[in-house]
């Protein structure tokens, strides 16, 4: 129970930080973007950047940890499929050779029977 009420005060607690920075970006963006207040909206980012410098540099380290393991992921995702391609087009090369050689058997048993026909025949 007292987790539950934790867990909830936590939700709660994050939801409105999470409405405080949005209105805030959003705040400060419309200032820059229509020159109000310009001076202080960039000592606000320059302050902020400061003061969240190693929650920062964390986030873009984890962010470009991210985008190289989403790198590999892809790159390992097309060596499998070119993996599973080679193994398919050997196997239909096997079969087909398997296909060609059973077929090569059954003309040379016709060929041999047709001799032993004629061996007949002329004898």
């Amino acid at each position: 129970m007292v987790e539950e009420i934790g867990m909830d005060f936590c939700k709660f607690f994050f939801k409105k930080r999470l409405m405080y920075l949005n209105d805030l970006f959003r705040t400060l963006a419309w200032n820059l973007i229509n020159d109000v207040n310009t001076k202080e909206t960039e000592a606000l980012i320059n302050k902020y950047v400061s003061e969240n410098k190693e929650t920062i540099a964390n986030n873009k380290r984890k962010q470009d940890e991210e985008a190289k393991w989403a790198s590999y992921t892809s790159e390992r995702e097309k060596l499998d499929k070119r993996i599973k391609f080679e193994n398919y087009k050997k196997e239909l090369d096997e079969e087909k050779k398997r296909k060609e050689k059973e077929q090569a058997e059954i003309i040379e048993e016709l060929v041999q029977y047709l001799l032993f026909v004629l061996h007949i025949y002329n004898n």
